[in-house]
């Protein structure tokens, strides 16, 4: 067995491997030197022969997967040493057929440590192989030898391949036991294929001479193109699985994708805290199978957001209760999503719980403790940790410290006090692996404009009656008096529905899709006047993630010139709005605006624009509808603002 070349280097192995290293390196250079003076009268040709032979054999080399090392045959030569001469000569024949294997025969020359530990461990297998071939007790019970050989074949195997298993387990931190199984114990029938090889072999030199070891070739050089074959399947095997992982991973970040096409601010979230969780999901242990459903869910713990209303995401403030109502549907949503992709591992009850909390509180089932899954328990610690520790429409990051020492209150509470107390232990040393590890983010074009296609294949809806400038007179007065009809219905159920509801939102949800009826919009924003800016309240249709985040200065862009003025506007520019950034990439697709300012009581509460992706969309009759409706619009907006701080505001007692 050995140990082929890796990137690391000695001064890269842990404490601990490092110890393991020496210790193996004197154990077996002890062994050998003591083997040594058991050479003496040998056959110096056969044990050259036997040498030679052994250095040929380890040509026949067979590539484990999943580990950097490879098995050679050779050990079938050190057995029939073993046989026909001493443990010298056996010891001798390994030494030659390892470094044989190491520097001739490898591919990618190993280093020097890795040719030290190869040739120096070879010798504590080989006096293991020696030691079990002349037990006494196997002797007497087996005059033939038969079981005996076996017996050195199978010592000789557990020794080697636990040597080498022990430095990979510590020098990769993986399982011991794991690595063992995985890469070695199947290993096991071809030790004892070969201890059957080298009893015939023995067989034959006690009854024809030395040169019957010659008939070890055919079957030996068999038993390695049977092993390759078998192990070219299983390579072949095992790339398959690879391409289907990497597809299945293409997947998962493709529905990630999506999910950024819905919310603007989660690309570069979601990769953090896949870091993040990943490497709290190793500090804790998780085994293979979950941490691989972590590293999914947390990507995809967000897809049920697709379901919810993109006012709601985007809002730059707080909730209302009517709003987290329909927020809190996304984790049952995204588990029900992620339920038909059948993933092999548990992702599906990671995403249904990760707004649950520690203290039974959270949603949507109330879940407590180690009720909750641990790698929900890990993803909702580091969700609410990179939330605070990052930009968002409302607010500014916090610090890292000053965010880890938020979270950290919740301890018990929110979280899982085994997870923050790893959090507490490595957020910075994360935060720096999340910055390496960050990559180029993929950027939707959601704000081309599209310049070919002259029409659907279901054709252009009718055309709006307000729009229609050139209508012949015979069919003009009945389309006149049909849209004046549709309009006084419009406006009377509109203004009766808008005292229907004190929830902001859902007041000005119902205005843009009673308006869409009258005035044809793309994107429709209502902007609330605060101090001396426009704060986007409610924002829906193309661009919105957009105009969401924008905080429009009083005298800036065409609502803040609607604002300063007090006056509509009809065809204005949309790129204007976003033009005080001075930022080129944030440009919308909207070629026309229409936009009024919003009384109520002689004081001006917001300013509603419309924006559409053609140009000229707007005229008289749109801004008509509009005005008329300004009044009854401002008044309910000022109600339900007032309704919304009464809420907000603390109750005192005395």
């Amino acid at each position: 067995m050995n140990i082929t070349r890796s990137g690391n280097t000695f001064a890269t192995l842990n404490r601990r491997a490092r110890i393991y290293w020496f210790i193996v390196v004197m154990l077996g250079a002890i062994t050998a030197v003591a083997a040594a003076p058991s050479l003496r009268g040998q056959e110096p040709v056969k044990v050259i022969i036997l040498a030679a032979i052994a250095v040929a054999v380890a040509g026949f080399k067979i590539r484990l997967p999943g580990i950097p090392g490879t098995l050679s045959l050779n050990y079938v030569i050190i057995l029939v040493a073993l046989l026909t001469c001493n443990l010298g000569t056996g010891m001798l024949v390994a030494l030659a057929g390892t470094l044989g294997q190491c520097l001739i025969h490898a591919k990618d020359k190993p280093r020097w440590f890795q040719v030290l530990f190869s040739v120096s461990g070879i010798a504590l297998p080989v006096l293991a192989a020696n030691t079990a071939l002349h037990a006494r007790v196997v002797e007497q019970a087996d005059p033939t030898g038969c079981v005996s050989l076996l017996a050195a074949a199978l010592a000789y195997f557990l020794i080697n391949t636990i040597s080498v298993a022990g430095i990979i387990s510590l020098s990769t931190a993986t399982n011991f036991f794991q690595v063992w199984t995985t890469s070695y114990l199947w290993t096991s029938p071809q030790y004892l294929v070969g201890g059957a090889i080298a009893w015939v072999v023995n067989f034959f030199d006690h009854r024809f001479g030395f040169a019957a070891v010659l008939i070890a070739f055919p079957p030996l050089y068999l038993l390695y193109r049977s092993y390759t074959t078998y192990l070219g399947r299983i390579q072949e095997h095992q790339d398959h699985l690879a391409e289907m992982a990497a597809l299945h991973l293409r997947t998962i970040e493709t529905l990630a994708l999506a999910i950024d096409a819905k919310d603007d601010t989660t690309a570069a979230h979601l990769r953090r805290v896949q870091i993040y969780a990943s490497e709290i999901g190793k500090e804790l242990k998780l085994p293979p199978l979950e941490l691989q459903a972590l590293n999914a869910a947390a990507l995809l713990h967000d897809v049920g957001k697709l379901a919810v209303p993109e006012y709601i995401i985007s809002k730059p403030g707080r909730l209302t209760p009517e709003e987290f109502e329909k927020m809190k549907v996304h984790p049952v949503v995204g588990a029900e999503i992620l339920a038909r992709v059948n993933f092999p591992y548990p992702v599906v009850p990671i995403v249904r719980s990760h707004h649950e909390k520690f203290d039974g509180t959270g949603y949507p089932d109330g879940l407590a403790g180690n009720q909750i899954p641990i790698g929900a328990r890990i993803l909702s610690a580091v969700d609410c940790l990179d939330a605070l520790a990052s930009d968002r429409q409302y607010r500014q990051a916090l610090p890292l410290d000053e965010a880890m020492a938020i979270v950290a209150e919740q301890s018990g509470k929110a979280f899982d006090p085994q997870v923050i107390a790893v959090l507490l232990k490595k957020h910075r040393e994360l935060e720096q692996l999340a910055k390496a590890q960050a990559g180029e983010e993929v950027k939707l074009s959601t704000n081309v404009r599209v310049e070919r296609g002259l029409a659907p294949a279901t054709g252009f809806a009718a055309p709006s009656d307000y729009e229609t400038s050139d209508l012949n007179q015979e069919s003009g007065f009945g389309r006149s008096i049909d849209s004046a009809r549709q309009e006084i219905q419009l406006l009377t159920e509109l203004m009766t529905d808008l005292g229907n509801s004190l929830s902001l939102d859902d007041t000005l949800a119902l205005l843009a899709s009673r308006l869409q009826a009258a005035v044809a919009h793309d994107a429709i924003a209502l902007y609330l006047i605060n101090g001396d800016k426009l704060i986007p309240r409610f924002v829906q249709g193309e661009s919105s993630r957009l105009f969401s985040s924008l905080e429009i200065p009083i005298g800036q862009g065409l609502s803040g010139w609607v604002a300063e003025n007090n006056k509509p506007i009809v065809n204005a520019n949309p790129v204007v709005e976003t033009g005080y950034l001075h930022d080129a990439t944030r440009v919308t697709s909207l070629r026309s605006a229409i936009a009024i300012p919003l009384h109520s009581e002689d004081r001006m509460v917001a300013v509603l624009t419309l924006y559409s992706l053609r140009r000229e969309a707007f005229n008289a009759d749109h801004n008509r509808v509009l005005l008329a409706i300004a009044p009854k619009t401002a008044h309910a907006i000022k109600n339900a603002l007032s309704f919304e701080r009464a809420l907000n505001e603390p109750i005192h007692t005395r």
